[in-house]
């Protein structure tokens, strides 16, 4: 009887350990061939590790000033006309005025250049709008005043000018209301905003890395995941979410990406900060999309087992 025991716990054991290295086994083995794998030798390695942080290639973040420099895009005009545009503004954000916390920030909110190239100074508004999240408002100057023509949530990174017409803005949202995803989207100005591209990651996600230059690649695993950090954890609770580990979403075979940034474990592992080619969504994910466009998403992955393609394109 005691020896039928001592094989029913070491069974349990065995089980146990099966299952809890499972999910390390789809990142450290394949059940393709070798041969289809990257694995990156010391030398690659070496490579990484001696790549400056300051070169040309730069990911997400990095590629956008700190805080938008208004500076690049404003009309120079005298305080006194200034002061009277700002007065004209000012009916519509009696929300903005009547706020104790705001009101005395007002004006500093406000830049004046042409939008709409009718050779009129109008006026883009950055700020508080009201609820939790900051917004960007535009308005068109006319011969009665501001109309407002367009809007959109949060803080501007980039807002590219054509012959005094707005062309593409792109803004950051790192959510309001308790929300964890940052997005940042980009769009085509016309009589609307069009939106031309979005990219996502979990505002928790370490984003420090040694920047490589990008590279092109292909999962070839069934299951691939994705994490927020660069090492294998599958055990930290987030209590959060009622989670353990640090996977963030799946990948599948076939899915693309370009990884930008790089990191290596304690255990010698490469791990590459990438950018998912525009998806639907992940499998098991913590990202969400409210749109209808389909989403890039950043993420940690290791470096095995992805195909390499040609980055000459």
């Amino acid at each position: 009887m005691k020896i039928l025991k001592k094989i029913y716990y070491i069974a349990i054991f065995l089980i146990l350990n099966s299952c809890g290295n499972e999910s390390n086994k789809k990142e450290n083995s394949s059940s393709y061939n070798s041969t289809n794998s990257t694995e990156i030798n010391s030398t690659e390695k070496s490579a990484i590790i001696k790549h400056r942080d300051d070169d040309n290639n730069s990911f997400i973040l990095d590629r956008y000033d700190k805080e938008y420099n208004w500076a690049k895009i404003e009309t120079e005009i005298s305080d006194i006309e200034k002061s009277r545009l700002v007065n004209e503004l000012k009916p519509h954000f009696l929300y903005f005025l009547d706020s104790e916390l705001h009101k005395d920030g007002f004006k500093d909110k406000l830049h004046f250049v042409d939008i709409n190239n009718d050779n009129k100074i109008d006026a883009i508004f950055n700020g508080w709008s009201g609820g939790e999240p900051d917004v960007i408002r535009f308005f068109t100057q006319t011969n009665n005043g501001f109309d407002e023509w367009l809007e959109v949530l949060q803080n501007p990174l980039e807002i590219k000018i054509i012959e005094n017409r707005i062309d593409e803005i792109t803004v950051i949202d790192k959510g309001c209301c308790d929300a964890y995803q940052v997005t940042i989207s980009k769009y085509k100005v016309t009589d609307k905003l069009n939106l031309i591209t979005q990219t996502s990651y979990i505002d928790w996600t370490d984003l420090k890395g040694t920047t490589i230059k990008p590279v092109k690649f292909e999962i070839i695993n069934d299951t691939y995941f994705i994490r927020d950090e660069p090492k294998i954890d599958n055990i930290t609770e987030n209590e959060r979410f009622e989670t353990k580990g640090n996977s963030i979403g799946e990948f599948t075979k076939g899915q693309k990406g370009i990884a930008y940034k790089s990191r290596i474990d304690s255990t010698g592992r490469v791990w590459w900060l990438m950018e998912s080619e525009p998806l639907d969504s992940l499998k098991n994910s913590y990202f969400y999309n409210e749109t209808k466009m389909k989403s890039s998403f950043i993420g940690w992955i290791s470096s095995r087992f992805v195909n390499i393609e040609d980055n000459k394109n």
